[in-house]
């Protein structure tokens, strides 16, 4: 009786025997039902393609195929090798500028005790009366 109601064209209502609502509870219960059977179907499937491989092919679009997949091949590994070119490169010119920061660093560490050697702090009057410490380099 329910394959009927699904088979027509113009859905209709049954006998008064079952309400409405519960009819369209069980198309909507019988459509969901087959297209969980038909997900678990196609979920059956096999995962590698060669389902996917034509019956008749030829051996220039092989070929044609096969040069693709080589030349897409080969362009991933210059990709990757000037990737990886580039990162060295990177990596040296960050580590050739720690090493000249380091250098400036040094360099101004290296006055500063140069001037604190040859300075004194000496008091000096301004103004207003008033004593203050200043360092002077000799």
């Amino acid at each position: 009786r329910i394959g009927r109601m699904l088979n027509s064209t113009k859905p209709t209502l049954p006998s008064s025997s079952i309400s409405s609502t519960s009819w369209y509870l069980t198309l909507v219960l019988l459509v969901l039902s087959n297209a969980l059977i038909k997900a678990s179907a196609f979920s059956r499937l096999p995962t590698n393609a060669s389902h996917l491989q034509p019956l008749f092919s030829s051996n220039s679009e092989d070929d044609d195929t096969n040069n693709l997949l080589e030349k897409a091949r080969k362009l991933r590994q210059e990709v990757s090798a000037i990737e990886s070119s580039k990162l060295e490169i990177q990596k040296q010119k960050d580590a050739d500028e720690q090493a000249l920061q380091a250098a400036e660093r040094e360099a101004q560490t290296q006055k500063g005790k140069l001037r604190m050697r040859y300075s004194a702090e000496v008091p000096i009057l301004k103004d207003m009366g008033e004593e203050v410490m200043e360092r002077v380099d000799i």
